[in-house]
Order: structure tokens, then C-alpha cells, then sequence
């Protein structure tokens, strides 16, 4: 590969010659020396050499300069290792099998006993899964002597050993990744799991060669890390006569299929992800891609520079070039030359590798993706920069600007198929691609841009796509190429449908709601294939341009799509119109047929009332069914929906009567029983309706109304006449003397006897007026009843006492069942009287009696008979009678479980499809027994729970769950556990009667975002009779079992694994209640996925106390104890069906709520923590919070609720620790929905006790001059909260406000490097206002309030988030008002100098902080906006003049070049400027950003000419006075000698 073409290159880092060390330069002493290892850490560089000196070199202004040098060993020994901890101020060495710990930077020997010189030391290494980590404050080192290895914690002041383990031979060469190490011998590797110390040999010895022997050649490991499917793994080499191999080991000793192969033995082998770079003893490093194991690259190397090593290091910024790569700003296109760029800026990633000479320290450097593809695009490789951009991992803007390039070169060439994915993967703007296609593009003018990098070769672009097939025709046949030629015409023909597919790939993986995308797709769509099917076409109706899309569908002839469209965009008259033309024939759509009517029905929501009757008719006249219910599939209703309160209802039945009479009356009934009070109107239409006929549904009907209705009354009773049953129930609602009354002898005595019993209805079933026997009570001064009421219906008595309650359409329901069930509870003709639940409003029971109710009107989920009345009893929990309820027709009823003790018989009965009751008979004395029942929850019925989608790995994992499970209880294995053996049964807790002695059931997220076809991988398995340690036991000895072996899963299992051990090592974490771990939990990796197994339990909470007693329990039992029904759901891997235990799991997913499995205050009370994480959870998923949540929480309704709200907030800042607040709070904040969950936590009023520093720090918020105060409401934190929100989500709630500043700026906050991270940032500050300008006393000085909010009451981060955010507010503080004016010339500093001086600001830019200029100016917007909230709103003029403020101050950064000054180094040192202005050295610091402020406003001046130039200028300034006042020069100037 040429030099041009490669993609590492080699860059000098320390200076060629080492610093003399005694010995005269130029002596062979000190030529002989060498470099033997180094470690580099930011700006530090220590380099141990071969006599035994340690050398630090510090990096200044692009250069690494010598500070210090330290003789290691008397002796003159070579350093071996060198380990730097910085963060410690520690620096680890290891020389002469001594490891000596000294002190950074001063490099002198640490004097404590606490950290004493370790001897016999042959290697000291860290885990490497740890490389890039931040700021440490302990360091794991495992220090490996002659056979032992130990593993210790060093931090600042001392040095522990926590673990000795013991090794078989001595080890030279040793990795650690994460929990393992693998180690080299003489001979062999081995590897080390430091959890358990077990040792396991690899066999693959290191050398496989007769001549040479292993001693003679260095092994090489190297820790590989987890990418893609495949595990983590170390690389080892094995030497033989014909080259090396490398093998790929994962961590429990497994070997892959994969291999790698040198021509020659490596002296080092390192990997830079993705690819394994190696030092062979020819004097090259051969590179690797590691995904392939294709050799990407050979790199020479110099011999005179005699190659000694190849070392890993983190990336490190300071080992970078200053280049500034591929330029990226948009540019609209044609304003840049036709030419590629230069490929001078292409610069590298921060090295990760370091290369060793004999004398000199190089960083093997890696190009970035765009860097590489520009160097062999300008040298015409375009393969080989293919093939640089197909393995970039990363998409930022510089790969997003090669992609372009790339994509841009296949579209000259005529290549569309290959130019497609890559502008797709470039993100370049779709409305430049349509501009190629005049038919297809925007009638409206943009502002489209794309990378500068791509400009210039887009401007080279033909105007058309017609016109580019013309030059590639002409190019590639002739230049008088002619359409007319039928193979020219067919070839064109191919192309343009190329073209038109690339086209529509890079369409639809764009932005499709912007309405010229949408337009397009449809428009291109139909102009490739006129048959194209409607879903393809139904996403972009809703945004596609009306008036280009209409004309388009009806040359189409797509009626059903335009129908569709007419919809979806608020022109119901003509989308029903032309559904009846649809309908009835007068138009036909060839393709996609009528509109389908439950598709019409699904509109019907969206429609007015008067559209939606149009609709109703229309469908009305095809189909009833559909028309008054739709099927359940879609479950939308058309007419039954209507608010007919909107309209004049008699009209519309009027209409509908003509169209279908049955369908009227249907409809009549429901608007009547629908609206009672609102509809009296109809109700004498109603009951003649119910006249025309004397069934008994009917019937039963009629009478209901009669007694039920307020429109009804004895005006009515001679139409009733020959119905003196109906006249009865008539006469029975009014008061007024019934001999005024011309009715007949039995209507007459039945309402007396309706009315006499109102009265006293205690005695209701003794004035009974029948009797078993027929015979009958006479009431006094009343003759014979006649016998067609001796046996009256119950229900006739029922609507009379519902008549004397209430005149509500609910309430006489509950009462008529209540009542009917005192006087005959398991009459089989009150089943027979009750409403049809089909024509009847359904029953909305309410009340002290609800239990009975809800149950007595189920139905029997297996053979759909109602339930019945069995018993009356009272539960403990309510004064209310409860039933125990059976099938009608006694064929589903079962008993579930029976138990029976000394003193206690239990059995349980259960009812398919309802509650389930268990009954309970105690020995109370010596012969008499007490029974009890109380209800006892089934799982719900299964039958409309949606399948689970497993992938195939999770698939095998219940089946092998299941197959354990079923062999446990068969065979009765034993393990060892704890150093004896065991029996299942002897560890086997007892349990209910079951078909199996130990269940399996997948636990909690999983199941829920499984149901959500959400990505999940925590895999919680709870067992219902073994501890999770114990089961995964039984389950290794299951996996080793003949059993096992003979059965199909086992084939199923070796052909997926490859060969792969199917459980790894069994990790056991003990219960930990002071950290929150209340259980002990079994964690294994089964079939290559994390596992947790633990039991079902119960939790018990103590006063004053969050930590529970745990214990075994059932699945109702573990359900119930969690935070919230839709993570309290289980899937059974033996049933395969998932169990909603709580009841409202499922439908609560379905609905979206946040609901507690028990009572609120009981879940709360008993863990405070669930209220934030309810809160979380309806931010994360967009899901409403239950009433009774809000109801316990907000305390509003009575004293008793608010004294209980008060205290739970107490109990959440008593009982919680402050880092699992500060866990769930940050979740919050980095979740999609950030404002949803401040917005809760102030209407839940939980704000001060989330966002304020904790008690008493909370009581002494006092001002800046120390005034006592309080925080700030938290109101404007919602209005500023949902403008932000606005602006991110490009909502059109702020749109008049956001849409003022710049896009750039708005699009570095949303799709910006770090995006997230920065919003999160961002969010912390909104949630923080109420704090700013108050200061809480810590120790001997007042902080801000925010920050011991975040420090001690959140407990967060430092460099994660309370530095970030105390950065951010600072920075608010320096570019408040950043008007123009402000930034006027001051002294030798120009307005372009003083702002590029102000980014410069610690503050404002601080990359390690993930703090810049576009995050921290929009916190200073954010600050500025709390003064212009207005109530609910923004006074959106005023907050219209401060946006613009600050769009004109980022428009005048941008224009002017201002970022790149911010992180720029000056380019001359403070030494520089001390020798040329002869001033002390702590004027280095006044005098610095005067040389930064020239070279802001001096950037014209040639690179070669700034520095003398620079140094003129400060001196003449100098001279004159300007940069330091004379009085402080005069009292530092120096002294001439």
C-alpha cells in the first residue's frame, strides 16, 4: 500500500536523544542506553530506560520538553515496567524484580510503610478493560511473583493485598481483562479467574518449533474486547518453523474458530480497535482488521531506529496533530471549486498505540475515516477508500462529509446502486437530490447545504439526472449517442430506473414528515409502478402536498388512497363522499378496491358529529353491524359515539329510519340510555318502541325503563292499559293518593304494596305477598290479589325500590341487583330477568358492595354462563357483604388447592376467568370451628394476551428451563454446595400441591419490554422453591446429565453454541441489605446471555427502616410486593404464557398507566423509592399516572390525605438513601422525556425534597449577601422546561421563538458530538433554577445551592455532573446579555479579541467537562428566560428581542471564526514572552491573552512571520505602557546587573 493510501502513520513524540544521566553525552555509556518501556498518561510522558533511569517529559505548545530524571536502580538494572497514576500522584516501577512506588512528578522514593518496595516481583499489570477510564481514586493491580499471584488495591497512601493466589510455575508475561488473566510460563498459558483462583492450562504451547525453544521466544498476549456477537477473548501466539499463529482464547478457556498468521514471530502484538497491530523481527508492523482478519496494511519501519516495542495506551488528545481534517461547515452548493481538498488536513484519531526505538518514542497514529478516504480519493484510489469508509465505526461530521464525497463520485460515474447507502449513511439533504429530477422537485425555493468537503464536486454535477445519462452515454459509447437506437433506448430506460431506485432509497431514509420528501415518495412511487400497494404509499399522506398529490391520485385512478387522504387531512365531506361513490360503483379503483368498512368505522373518532352521522348512514346502507358496533379487531364505533348532544337528535333517527328501521331502533335505545337526563325527549318514542312487542326481553326492557326513566310518569297509564304490571311500577314512583287513580284493581294493590314496602324494607322477605305454598298476606284494607301476581317477577319489586333511591340511569342497577339478591339470591329466574348485557349499558357497579357486584355480573370465561350468588360472607377488610361465586352450570368450577393442619383446613375455589376465594375453617375451641374467607387472586385469563417474541437463543433458554425443571423433579439429582452434597429434596422448599416440584418464571422488565417489543437483556429467572444459587447448581449438573444428552434440545444446543460451554462459571452474590441487595442472587451467562436467578419472595418492612426481612413466597406474593403491575408480570417458561398475578398488568401496558399492584400508600410506605421510580417510568414510556397515585401523593383531598402526602415525602428523604435518589433522578433527566418528569415531581409535590440540598441544609438558604430565604417556586422551571423541550423536539409550541436562532447552533444541541450528554447537562440546569443565587454553609465557607444539591443531596458525579453544571452556571453568569455593545474595543483588545478571549474561558469551553460554547450559551438563554415568565407562558415579545441577543452573538462566533480560538494553544510560551519582555515570571499569566488576543485579530499574517511579528508588537505595546499600568511595571521590571 503506498504511503498516499495508508491509514496508520508514525509521528514522533519524545525527542530522539535521551537526557544524559551522569554520563557525558556521546560516551558509549550513554550511547548504549535504550528504551525499555514507557507509559503516558495527557500531558505526562515516563520513559524507563535500559540503565535503570526513569525520564519525564511533560508536553508544552505541541512539544514534549524534558522535566526530570530519577535513577530507579544503584545497580544500573533496566527498567522493566513503568505505571503512571496520576490522578494518585503515583508512579508504579518495577526494576530489577523490585516494584518501587514513588511519587509523581517529583519522582523521589515514597517514604511509608504503608507502600513499601515489593521484591520478587517478575510482572505487575492493570486491567485493561480499564484503559480509558477517568480519574481514579483506588487502582486493582495484580502483582504476579515466583509462583503466587497477588492481587492488591493501591491508592494515595497505601497498598493492600486482598488475594493470594497461589500459581504452579512462574509466570513472565501476563494480561488482565476485567476478572481474568492470562498468563505466559516458560512453556505454556494458563488462565486465572481471580474471582474463584482457579487455574486452567491452554493447550497451545508457545512455541511449536524443534530448532528454536520457547525460551527463546516471547510470547505475546493481548486482551481482545466484546464486539458484535463475539465475547471477550485474549489473543496468543504460538511460534513454529513456518511463522505464528495467533488463537483467539475466551475467558472460561474456550478457543474460537478464528486465527491469525505473521510470516515471522512478533516481537509485540496490540491492539487499536478495530485492528490488531503487530512488531515483527523484520523490521514491519503488519495490521490487521479484526471483524476480517484481513491484512489491511504493512507499515516499514526504519532499522536505524533499531524497533524495541509496541505499547497500548489510552487515547491521548495530546499525541494529535493540530490538522483541522475534512472541513465540514455547510455550503450551498456551486459556491466551492470542483476539486477534492487537499489532503494537508488530514489529521489523526488520538493514537492509541505507542511505537519504541532504541532512542526515539513514536505514536503509531490511525487517519480518521474522511482523513484516510481523502488521501487516496486525491491519489485515485477509490477502493481502497471504499474500503476505509466501509470500517469506520463512528458517523460524525467528517465521515457524514467523506460518505458525501463518495456517494457524489459513484453518481458521476453512473453507478446509482452503489452511490445510494452511501449519501443515505452521509444524511445529505434530500431536497438536493430532487433538484436533479425537475418533475419530482420542490415548488418552493430552499436552503438546502451540504459539506464544504462535498461542494465542489457537487457544483461538477450535470444540472438533471436526464443530462448526467446523456454524459455517461456519450462517455462510455459515442458522442453522437441517439435515443432513437432501441438498444441506446432501453439502456437509458435501465438507468433512469437505477437512478429513480436510488432516489427512492435515499428518500425514504430521510425525514418523511417534511412534506416535499413525502410528496416526492408518493409522486415516484406511482410514476415507477401505477400499481403500487397502499400501505407502501399510507406514511406520507399526512404531510404530502395536497394540491400536487390530489391530481396525481386521480390520473392514478387511486380513489381508496384518496379517500384515504381526504381523512387524514380534515375534509370529511369529500372523503365521504367519495366513499360512497366507492360503495356504490360510480368510481372503481382498480388496484386497492372499495374502502373496507370497518376501515371507514376507524375514521369516525376524528369526524364532527355531523360527519360522522353522513359517515354512519353511509355505512348504514352497507352494513349494519358495522355501522352501529364495529367488529372487536378494530374496536371503533360510528354511530353509538356520536355526541348527540351537539346535534338534534330526532332528526338523525329520523334519517337513519329511512335508511335502516331495525338499526334506528337499536340506536334510539342507546342515545336514550346513553343521555337519560339529557334525552327525556325520546323516552315516550322508547317505550312505544318496547309496546310494538311482549317478549320477555322486551319486556324486561320496558319495565326497566318505566322505573327508571324521569320522563315517565302517570300521565303514561292509560296507554299501559292491559298491563297492569307496567302500570304497578308506573304508580309506584309518584306520591300522590292512588284512589285519584283510574287503574285497575291489581295495578292498584300492587303499587300499595310496592309503596308499603319501600318503607320498611327490612322486612321485606317477611311482608312477602307469596309464599311456597301460593298462598298470600292480605295488607290491611285490601281485597284478594288477583293470581297473576302471586308469583310476581323479582325484578317488578326491584325497579319499585330502585324508583324510591334515585332517578340516575346508574344507580337504580346497583340497587335493582342489591335488592333482588336479598329477597331471592339464587333464583334462577332473576338470572333469567336481568338486562342483556348486548342492549344494556354495561354495569358500573359503585358503593360498599362492590366485590359482589363486580363479580356476580362476570361471565364464565370458559363456558360463558353468568355467575351466581353462592354465600354470603364478610371479609376482613370491609364491612360490605362479599360472594363466593361458581359457573351456573357447575362444569368449570374446580378446587384449586386443598391444605389441613390441627387447627386449620384451607381450600381454595376457583372460577375460570374471575376472583378466586379461599376458605378458611379454624379450630376456634373445643367443638366449635370458625370459618373465614378472603379473596385470593388468580392470574387473569391468558387467552387476549399477545404472544411473546423470543429470539431463538431466549427460546432455547425457557425450553432448557423448562426441561431442568421437569428433571429436578423426577430424579431427585444432588450437588455440592458449600463442601457437601445435596439433594434436591433436602434443598427443596415445601410448596402448594403442583405438578412440579420447582418452577422456572422470567421476571419484571423483561417481560414488559418483550410485550413492548422493546430490546431487553436483564433476564431475572425467579424459582418458586429453590434459592437462585442452588438452581443454578442443579442446572450445571443438568447440562452434564445423560439426560440431558439424550434429548433433542441438546442437539439443538451444541448446533447454535458452536461447541461453546452452555453455562459459564456461577457467580454468587450474597444478600447485602445495607447496599439495597436484600436477596441472594445467582448470576451465570447461559447459552451467551446474563442470567440472574433468584427465589419468588415476600418482603416484610419494619418501622423506620427501607431494608425488608425476606422470605420465600408465592407468585401472587412477589407481584405484589413490586413497585408497579406493569413490572410485576411473569412468563412461565412450562406454560409459555405470560401471568399478569396483580390483574392490571396487562391492561395497564396496553393503556399505558402507571398503576401500584396494592394500595399506594402501602407500596410507598413500604419502599419510598417506588414514588420516584413510578415517576421515571411514566416520563420514559409516555405513560399516564394512576389516580390514586396522584390522589396519596398531592394530599388534597381531606387533612388525613395531606398529613399522609407529608408524610411520604418525608419518609423518601428519611428512609431512601440520597444515591438511589440521585440514581433514579438521573435517569429521568437522560431519558426521552425530561420535562414530563419535572412537570410530575411539582404537581406530585415532590420538587423541594428531589432539587434541594437535604435537611438542615435546606432551612439556611440564604442570598450572596447572607440574607435567610427560600428557594425559588418551581413554576418557571415548567415554562422554561417546555420551551426547551419545544426546541429540541421542533414542536410547534415555542416554533415563533426557537426558529429565531440559528440552525447550526440548534443542531449542535440536538445532533451535536455527545448530543445527549450535553441535554442532559442542560436538563440539570432548567431543574436547578429555583437554586440560582442561593448559598447553603459547607464547612467554613458558603457553596452555591446547586452544588450541595447535586453533591450530598443527589450524590453525583463530580466530572459527570456537578462540576458540568456549576461550569454552566458560571458561564450564564459571563454571557448574560451577550449583546454586540457590550464587546465594544477596551484598550489594545478589539471587540473580535475580547469575545475570542471570553470562549477561551474555563468556564465556557472545557472539553473534559462536556462543557462548549453552544451548550453553555443556551444555559446563560435558559437563565436569562426565568425573568420573562409571565404565568403559564413566555411574554414572547420580550423573550423574542433576548433570542435574537443571542442568535446575533452566536451569528457573529460563527462568521468570524471565533470557535477554533477557544482550545487553541498561543503561539508563543510564557517563557518566550518573559525573555522578550524582560517582566517576572507570575506576569506570564497577565500577558498570555494579550498574545492570543493578536493572534485573533492578526490571523492574515503568515504562519511563518506571527511569532517575531507577535513579539514586536507586545514589546512596542509593552514600551508604551498598554499591556501592564506603569506602576506595577516599575515594581517588576528586572534590574540590569
Amino acid at each position: 500500500m503506498s504511503a498516499s493510501t495508508s491509514l496508520f502513520t508514525l509521528k514522533p513524540v519524545v525527542p530522539c536523544v535521551l537526557p544524559s544521566t551522569g554520563e557525558h553525552a556521546g560516551s558509549p555509556a550513554d550511547l548504549g542506553r535504550a528504551m525499555r518501556c514507557v507509559s503516558v498518561r495527557h500531558t505526562h510522558t515516563l520513559v524507563g530506560t535500559s540503565d535503570g533511569a526513569l525520564h519525564y517529559f511533560v508536553s508544552e505548545n505541541a512539544s514534549w520538553v524534558w522535566r526530570a530524571s530519577a535513577s530507579v536502580s544503584s545497580a544500573g538494572r533496566p527498567v522493566e515496567k513503568v505505571l503512571l497514576f496520576e490522578e494518585l500522584r503515583l508512579v508504579a516501577v518495577l526494576c530489577d524484580h523490585t516494584l518501587t512506588f514513588l511519587t509523581f512528578p517529583d519522582l523521589t522514593p515514597v517514604r511509608s510503610a504503608a507502600q513499601p518496595p515489593i521484591r520478587g516481583v517478575l510482572q505487575v499489570i492493570t486491567d485493561e478493560a480499564e484503559v480509558d477510564s477517568g480519574a481514579w481514586t483506588f487502582v486493582s493491580l495484580c502483582v504476579i511473583r515466583r509462583q503466587s499471584l497477588l492481587l492488591g488495591v493501591l491508592d494515595h497512601s497505601s497498598w493492600r493485598v486482598i488475594k493470594d493466589i497461589p500459581l504452579p510455575r512462574d509466570a513472565f508475561i501476563a494480561h488482565r481483562y476485567n476478572e481474568s488473566v492470562c498468563l505466559a510460563t516458560a512453556s505454556e498459558y494458563a488462565l486465572v479467574d481471580l474471582e474463584s483462583g482457579a487455574l486452567q492450562p491452554i493447550g497451545l504451547p508457545i512455541s511449536q518449533s524443534t530448532q528454536v525453544s520457547s525460551a527463546k521466544t516471547r510470547p505475546s498476549i493481548v486482551p481482545i474486547p466484546a464486539y458484535g456477537d463475539e465475547l471477550p477473548c485474549f489473543l496468543i501466539t504460538s511460534h513454529s518453523e513456518n511463522g505464528t499463529l495467533g488463537a483467539f482464547v475466551r475467558a472460561d478457556g474456550e478457543p474460537t474458530a478464528r486465527l491469525l498468521e505473521w510470516p515471522s514471530h512478533p516481537r509485540a502484538v496490540v491492539v487499536d480497535f478495530p485492528y490488531v497491530c503487530a512488531l515483527l523481527r523484520n523490521d514491519t508492523i503488519h495490521i490487521h482488521y479484526l471483524p476480517t482478519l484481513s491484512l489491511v496494511e504493512t507499515l516499514a519501519i526504519d532499522p536505524a531506529c533499531e524497533p524495541r516495542f509496541l505499547v497500548p495506551t489510552a487515547a491521548n488528545e495530546h499525541l494529535c496533530d493540530d490538522r483541522p481534517g475534512l472541513p465540514t461547515a455547510p455550503l450551498s452548493p456551486g459556491t466551492a471549486p470542483s476539486t477534492l481538498p487537499s489532503d494537508a488536513c488530514a489529521r489523526t484519531e488520538p493514537p492509541r498505540v505507542l511505537f519504541g526505538g532504541k532512542r526515539t518514542l513514536q505514536s503509531l497514529a490511525r487517519f480518521t475515516p474522511g482523513s484516510a478516504f481523502i488521501r487516496c480519493a486525491r491519489a485515485g484510489e477509490w477502493r481502497a477508500a471504499h474500503a476505509h469508509l466501509a470500517r469506520a465505526t463512528s458517523l460524525d461530521d467528517e465521515t457524514r462529509a467523506a460518505c458525501i464525497l463518495l456517494g457524489l463520485h459513484y453518481l458521476h460515474e453512473g453507478l446509482f446502486v452503489q452511490a445510494a447507502p452511501w449519501l443515505v449513511r452521509g444524511q445529505l439533504d434530500p431536497r438536493l437530490v430532487l433538484c436533479l429530477y425537475p418533475d419530482l422537485a420542490p415548488s418552493a425555493p430552499h436552503t438546502a447545504t451540504l459539506p464544504q468537503a462535498a461542494a465542489g464536486l457537487w457544483a461538477a454535477l450535470p444540472p438533471s439526472i436526464e443530462a448526467l445519462l446523456q454524459e455517461h452515454l456519450a462517455w462510455n459509447y459515442a458522442p453522437d449517442v441517439s435515443l432513437d437506437d432501441p438498444v441506446v433506448r432501453d439502456l437509458h430506460a435501465a438507468l433512469m430506473r437505477r437512478a429513480e431506485q436510488m432516489l427512492l432509497q435515499i428518500l425514504k431514509a430521510s425525514d418523511t414528515r417534511r412534506g416535499d420528501v413525502a410528496t416526492a415518495l408518493c409522486q415516484l412511487m406511482l410514476q415507477r409502478d401505477a400499481t403500487e400497494s397502499l400501505a407502501a404509499l399510507e406514511p406520507y399522506l399526512d404531510t404530502c402536498d395536497m394540491e400536487r398529490t390530489v391530481p396525481m391520485l386521480r390520473r392514478t385512478h387511486r380513489y381508496h388512497a384518496l379517500c384515504m387522504l381526504y381523512f387524514r387531512r380534515a375534509r370529511p365531506a369529500e372523503a365521504i363522499d367519495l366513499a360512497q361513490q366507492l360503495l356504490g360503483g360510480t368510481v372503481r379503483d382498480e388496484v386497492d378496491g372499495p374502502v373496507p368498512l370497518p376501515a371507514l368505522a376507524s375514521y369516525a373518532p376524528s369526524l364532527p358529529p355531523a360527519a360522522r352521522i353522513d359517515l354512519g348512514l353511509v355505512l348504514a346502507r352497507h352494513d349494519r353491524a358495522c355501522a352501529l358496533h364495529v367488529r372487536v379487531s378494530f374496536s371503533r364505533q360510528v354511530l353509538r359515539d356520536v355526541d348527540f348532544l351537539a346535534v338534534e337528535a330526532a332528526p338523525a333517527l329520523r334519517a337513519i329510519q329511512e335508511v335502516d328501521a331495525d338499526l334506528a331502533a337499536a340506536l334510539l335505545e342507546h342515545v336514550v340510555l346513553s343521555a337519560p337526563l339529557a334525552m327525556q325527549s325520546l323516552h315516550e318514542a322508547l317505550l312505544t318502541q318496547y309496546l310494538t312487542a311482549d317478549d320477555v326481553p322486551t319486556r324486561t326492557k320496558r319495565q326497566h325503563l318505566l322505573a327508571c326513566s324521569p320522563a315517565l310518569d302517570e300521565r303514561l297509564v292509560d296507554s299501559l292499559e292491559g298491563r297492569p304490571v307496567d302500570q304497578a311500577i308506573l304508580l309506584s314512583k309518584v306520591r300522590t293518593p292512588l284512589s285519584h287513580r283510574r287503574v285497575t284493581t291489581s295495578a292498584h294493590l300492587s303499587a300499595l304494596y310496592m309503596r308499603t314496602n319501600l318503607r320498611r324494607r327490612s322486612g321485606y322477605v317477611r311482608r312477602a305477598a307469596y309464599s311456597r305454598r301460593g298462598t298470600t298476606r292480605r295488607p290491611a284494607g285490601s281485597g284478594c290479589w288477583p293470581s297473576s301476581l302471586r308469583r310476581p317477577c323479582p325484578l317488578v319489586r326491584a325497579c319499585a325500590c330502585a324508583a324510591h333511591f334515585s332517578t340516575s340511569i346508574w344507580t337504580p342497577v346497583h340497587r335493582v341487583m342489591h335488592f333482588a339478591r336479598r329477597v331471592r339470591p339464587c333464583s334462577t329466574r332473576m338470572r333469567a330477568s336481568l338486562p342483556s348485557s348486548r342492549c344494556w349499558p354495561p354495569f358500573r357497579p359503585t358503593g360498599p358492595c362492590r366485590h359482589s357486584l363486580r363479580s356476580s355480573c362476570a361471565r364464565c370465561a370458559a363456558c360463558s354462563m353468568p355467575g351466581v350468588v353462592r354465600m354470603w360472607l364478610r371479609p376482613p377488610h370491609s364491612s360490605a357483604a362479599s360472594t363466593q361465586l361458581s359457573c351456573a352450570g357447575a362444569r368449570c368450577a374446580r378446587w384449586a388447592a386443598w391444605s389441613r393442619s390441627p387447627h386449620r383446613i384451607t381450600c381454595r375455589f376457583a372460577v375460570a376467568g374471575a376472583v378466586r376465594w379461599e376458605r378458611a375453617v379454624c379450630h376456634a375451641g373445643t367443638h366449635s370451628w370458625q370459618a373465614s374467607m378472603r379473596p385470593c387472586v388468580l392470574p387473569r385469563a391468558m387467552s387476549a394476551v399477545p404472544t411473546l417474541s423470543l429470539t431463538p437463543l431466549e427460546s432455547l433458554l425457557c425450553g432448557l428451563l423448562d426441561h431442568a425443571c421437569r428433571w429436578m423433579s423426577d430424579v431427585d439429582p444432588q450437588v455440592e454446595c458449600e463442601g457437601r452434597t445435596y439433594s434436591f429434596s433436602q434443598l427443596c422448599r415445601p410448596n402448594e400441591p403442583s405438578a412440579l416440584r420447582c418452577e422456572a418464571r422470567i421476571a419484571g422488565g423483561w417481560v414488559r419490554d418483550k410485550l413492548l417489543q422493546l430490546p431487553s437483556h436483564d433476564l431475572d429467572v425467579s424459582l418458586s422453591t429453590l434459592t437462585g444459587h442452588n438452581f443454578a447448581l442443579f442446572l450445571q449438573a443438568y447440562l452434564a446429565s445423560d439426560a440431558f444428552a439424550a434429548t433433542p434440545l441438546k442437539a439443538t444446543m451444541d448446533a447454535h453454541a458452536h461447541g461453546a460451554t452452555a453455562i459459564s462459571h456461577i457467580g454468587k452474590i450474597a444478600a447485602n441489605p445495607e447496599q439495597s441487595k436484600n436477596l441472594e442472587t445467582a448470576t451465570a451467562r447461559v447459552l451467551g446471555l446474563d442470567v440472574d436467578f433468584v427465589n419468588l419472595r415476600k418482603e416484610v418492612y419494619e418501622g423506620g427502616s427501607r431494608i425488608p426481612i425476606m422470605s420465600f413466597g408465592t407468585p401472587y406474593e412477589d407481584a405484589m410486593r413490586r413497585d408497579m403491575t406493569v413490572n410485576a408480570l411473569f412468563y412461565n417458561v412450562h406454560t409459555q404464557r405470560v401471568e399478569d398475578w396483580t390483574g392490571h398488568g396487562l391492561d395497564d401496558l396496553r393503556t399505558g398507566l402507571v398503576r401500584t399492584p396494592l394500595e399506594p400508600a402501602a407500596t410507598f410506605e413500604d419502599d419510598p423509592l417506588r414514588i420516584l421510580r413510578c415517576i421515571r417510568f411514566a416520563s420514559r414510556f409516555g405513560y399516564a399516572v394512576h389516580p390514586s397515585i396522584v390522589a396519596c401523593l398531592a394530599g388534597t383531598e381531606t387533612p388525613e390525605a395531606h398529613t399522609r402526602a407529608e408524610t411520604l415525602r418525608e419518609a423518601l428523604s428519611r428512609k431512601v438513601s440520597r444515591e438511589r435518589v440521585g440514581i433514579e433522578v438521573d435517569k429521568m433527566l437522560a431519558g426521552p422525556d425530561p420535562r414530563r418528569a419535572l412537570t410530575l415531581l411539582a404537581e406530585l409535590h415532590l420538587y423541594p425534597a428531589v432539587f434541594q440540598p437535604p435537611p438542615p441544609m435546606s432551612t439556611q438558604l440564604t442570598t450572596a449577601d447572607g440574607s435567610p430565604t427560600h428557594a425559588a417556586p418551581e413554576a418557571p422551571v415548567l415554562v422554561i422546561s417546555a420551551f426547551f423541550d419545544s426546541m429540541l423536539r421542533s414542536t410547534e409550541a415555542y416554533a415563533s421563538l426557537y426558529t429565531r436562532l440559528p440552525t447550526s447552533w440548534l443542531a449542535h444541541l440536538r445532533d451535536g458530538r455527545n448530543a445527549r450528554a450535553v441535554q442532559r447537562l442542560l436538563w440539570y440546569c432548567i431543574a436547578l433554577l429555583p437554586l440560582r443565587g442561593l448559598r447553603v454553609p459547607q464547612g467554613k465557607h458558603t457553596v452555591w445551592a446547586g452544588v450541595a444539591t447535586m453533591a450530598v443531596g443527589l450524590k453525583l458525579g463530580h466530572r459527570t455532573t456537578k462540576d458540568p453544571v456549576r461550569n454552566l452556571y458560571e458561564a450564564a453568569d459571563l454571557l448574560h446579555d451577550p449583546s454586540l455593545e457590550r464587546f465594544a474595543p477596551e484598550g489594545v483588545l478589539s471587540r473580535r479579541a475580547r469575545i475570542g478571549l471570553l470562549l477561551r474561558h474555563s468556564s465556557i469551553t472545557s472539553p473534559a467537562l462536556e462543557v462548549s460554547l453552544p451548550n453553555a450559551l443556551m444555559a446563560a438563554l435558559l437563565v436569562e428566560l426565568v425573568a420573562l415568565v409571565d404565568g403559564p407562558d413566555l411574554r414572547r415579545d420580550d423573550a423574542a428581542r433576548v433570542l435574537d441577543t443571542y442568535a446575533a452573538f452566536w451569528t457573529y462566533v460563527e462568521t468570524e471564526g471565533l470557535a477554533a480560538y477557544a482550545q487553541s494553544k498561543p503561539i508563543v510560551d510564557g517563557q518566550r514572552i518573559a525573555e522578550a519582555l524582560g517582566c517576572e515570571k507570575h506576569l506570564i499569566s497577565r500577558l498570555l491573552p494579550f498574545a492570543v488576543a493578536w493572534e485573533i485579530d492578526h490571523e492574515h499574517v503568515a504562519p511563518a512571520e506571527r511569532v517575531e511579528q507577535c513579539v514586536r508588537d507586545l514589546q512596542a505595546a509593552w514600551n508604551d505602557g498598554e499591556l501592564v499600568p506603569e506602576a506595577e511595571r516599575s515594581r517588576v521590571v528586572k534590574r540590569s546587573k
